[in-house]
């Protein structure tokens, strides 16, 4: 009864560390892609004799001001998401070394029952 415990135990922490797995990827997945979209895209860049400029440069000094709070927004919204990605890749890691301490756990279950089977025999 114990060895069907012990080896049901190492699936069933295998199978959560798959799905811990699937979920840290995920999240990953989706910061890079928020990361991607969170570009800053707000100019149409016009080339003029090899020098790239803004189509609409600011005009006044408070449109200047709100162009410069905009780009002072982006680096504290991209550190929030590189927090959230080392987060969801130390899960990851947890997840690879709970499926393989699973993986020992499953393995020695199978130790334990090849050798009764071998005294029984």
């Amino acid at each position: 009864m114990a060895i069907q415990s012990a080896f049901n135990s190492g699936v069933q922490g295998f199978n959560r560390a798959q799905e811990a797995a699937s979920e840290s990827a995920l999240a990953i997945s989706r910061a890079s892609l928020n990361a991607s979209e969170a570009q800053p895209t707000s100019f149409d860049l016009q080339e003029t004799n090899s020098i790239t400029a803004p189509v609409n440069p600011p005009v006044n000094a408070v449109d200047t001001q709100n162009a410069a709070n905009n780009q002072a927004q982006l680096p504290e919204s991209q550190s929030n998401d590189i927090v959230d990605l080392n987060e969801e890749l130390v899960d990851l890691k947890v997840a690879e070394f709970q499926a393989a301490a699973s993986t020992n756990v499953i393995r020695t279950a199978d130790e334990v029952l090849g050798t009764l089977i071998d005294v029984t025999a």
